[in-house]
């Protein structure tokens, strides 16, 4: 397959999976359990520069950066609903290609497809 047929193909999978995973916002759908998790420790940074509860406990290093990243977005677009799911749109759209490249490495192109579809949907 020619290469620039296999990044056509993965940049349809991205932008299918990016309008999937933002409408998802737009449509306003609950929030996943690891968004709203995310979301309660970011805000925490926010407020204090740490990531913990109320009663002084945290969760240790286990997901701090994606804590961090959140915590960024809400520094850079407010404490919304929308700013707090768009770390989890992003890097969920970018693991579309991720997945991709790894699949392709240990094993073929049409798997790397497959693999690239399943997380796209």
């Amino acid at each position: 397959m020619h290469k620039y047929k296999i990044n056509i193909i993965l940049l349809i999978l991205f932008l299918i999976g990016f309008a999937l995973r933002f409408s998802s916002i737009s449509q306003q759908l609950s929030y996943w359990n690891d968004e709203s998790h995310a979301a309660f420790f970011a805000r925490a940074i926010t407020q204090t520069g740490i990531p913990q509860t109320p009663s002084g406990s945290g969760t240790g290093i286990y997901p701090i950066g994606f804590y961090y990243v959140t915590a960024l977005f809400f520094k850079l677009f407010g404490i919304t609903e929308l700013s707090g799911r768009l770390p989890s749109v992003l890097i969920g759209s970018l693991l579309i290609i991720v997945i991709f490249w790894i699949t392709k490495k240990v094993s073929d192109t049409k798997s790397a497809f497959l693999a690239s579809f399943l997380m796209a949907f």
